[in-house]
């Protein structure tokens, strides 16, 4: 009936506790209804009377504090993915933010860069000093992209030379 189907549509955290007052009957084997009841609910407790009033506190008792556990569950599953949406926005923040530092990085070298050639050239400096520095502001621009690229994981030492080796 209603029962059965809102037990079904229960949660997965969820498993309702029923307690059934049942008269004397035996086990399942000789009362189907019993079967059916457990097929249908899950969670049963059978209580055949007659039952002291402390049996069946007993069972309330321990019934509610499974139902309290299984609402503590939730909560920490709640919680759980709270943290985990809040650790995926702060990693794509994180992610936004080294992809910031790295653009003005690279602009911050290429301004260097700049500087440094506009500068030789005009106090006159030989044609192989400007280009040796040069070369070397791109090697450093060049291991900052070897880095940019292995997400600051680290980058191989002999890729970052052969980089700095090319013309």
């Amino acid at each position: 009936g209603d029962l059965a189907r809102w037990v079904e549509a229960q949660p997965p955290w969820s498993d309702l506790p029923v307690i059934v007052l049942a008269q004397r009957g035996g086990g399942i084997e000789r009362n189907p209804a019993a079967g059916r009841f457990i097929q249908a609910l899950g969670n049963v407790s059978f209580l055949e009377r007659p039952f002291h009033p402390t049996t069946l506190v007993s069972m309330v008792q321990t019934a509610l504090r499974g139902r309290r556990r299984q609402y503590e569950a939730r909560d920490r599953l709640d919680t759980l993915r709270a943290l985990v949406r809040r650790q995926q926005q702060d990693q794509a923040h994180l992610r936004l933010l080294i992809n910031e530092l790295n653009h003005r990085v690279k602009n911050t070298l290429a301004t260097v860069q700049s500087i440094v050639t506009q500068t030789l050239r005009s106090a006159g400096a030989s044609t192989r000093t400007r280009d040796t520095l040069t070369s070397r502001i791109v090697a450093l621009s060049k291991a900052h992209d070897l880095l940019t690229n292995e997400q600051w994981s680290g980058a191989d030492l002999g890729e970052i030379a052969a980089q700095a080796a090319q013309p």
